[in-house]
């Protein structure tokens, strides 16, 4: 049956089980090694997978334009990527060109499928490009070339994929930073900022090298020492008074003796 596919997990099974905790003396290639022959495992006691695809719709393809990574590498990955997320990943061939927003909308419309990344040869290209409302990335191979070409070229196209099609987008639903299909919708959504992704930006910007200011109050930096000079009537009645308490100094606290302390 077209809908029914037995599907035996021999392969990468990436959402069949949970990963597996860090081992301190295992290389990340052993971990993933002894994930994968776990999940084969499972997949072979239970019977194998099955697939019901008859609800299953659209796909995103990988359009091969290059020659420096072999194809059946590109076809692993998105199989691999296609198994994580359920859905319908697949390669088509890509004969060059420019990529623009017009190309692009054509080339989706010609190969059936709701949103695209490219694999090409470019010398003057960042490894890797992104067009959130174009539905489109781009893998410049030819910017990954050297010993570790196939792993890069690997990654880059999961980076690709997790950045183009939601990875950065709100977990709250803020609209802002869902998929934008054009200039009405993203007039639509409201403007501002989801604050659930704090902490995941200030992680991200430390490793670019930049790092947050500290923010207090007025009357709190006064105390700490450090605040600048007052610019308006109620920062300078705080600046005065808690430079009044600072020359006056500590007062001698009261003290308590225990109720059986000698007089």
């Amino acid at each position: 049956m077209k809908s029914l596919q037995l599907f035996m997990a021999v392969g990468v099974v990436l959402s069949a089980c949970a990963a597996e905790p860090p081992t301190s003396g295992r290389s990340p290639a052993e971990s993933e090694a002894r994930r994968q022959a776990k999940r084969a495992e499972i997949a072979i006691r239970a019977g194998g997978y099955v697939r019901k695809t008859d609800g299953q719709k659209g796909r995103i393809v990988f359009a091969n334009g290059q020659k420096l990574v072999p194809p059946e590498v590109v076809a692993q990955t998105a199989e691999r990527i296609g198994e994580a997320v359920r859905m319908a990943v697949e390669v088509v061939p890509f004969g060059g060109g420019a990529i623009k927003k017009v190309s692009t909308a054509t080339f989706l419309e010609d190969v059936h499928a709701n949103g695209v990344v490219y694999l090409v040869e470019n010398p003057d290209d960042d490894a890797l490009l992104i067009s959130p409302e174009g539905k489109w990335a781009k893998v410049n191979v030819q910017a990954l070339a050297g010993t570790n070409a196939v792993s890069r070229t690997q990654k880059e196209m999961m980076r690709a994929f997790v950045i183009l099609f939601g990875g950065g987008s709100s977990d709250l639903g803020h609209p802002l930073f869902g998929y934008v299909s054009g200039l009405e919708q993203l007039d639509a959504v409201p403007y501002g900022f989801p604050r659930e992704t704090l902490g995941r930006l200030e992680k991200y910007l430390s490793q670019v090298g930049v790092t947050p200011y500290y923010q207090t109050t007025y009357r709190r930096a006064c105390h700490l020492g450090w605040a600048p000079p007052p610019t308006n009537d109620v920062q300078r009645a705080i600046w005065e008074k808690i430079k009044a308490e600072k020359e006056r100094g500590p007062t001698k606290p009261i003290t308590i003796p225990p109720p059986n302390a000698k007089k």
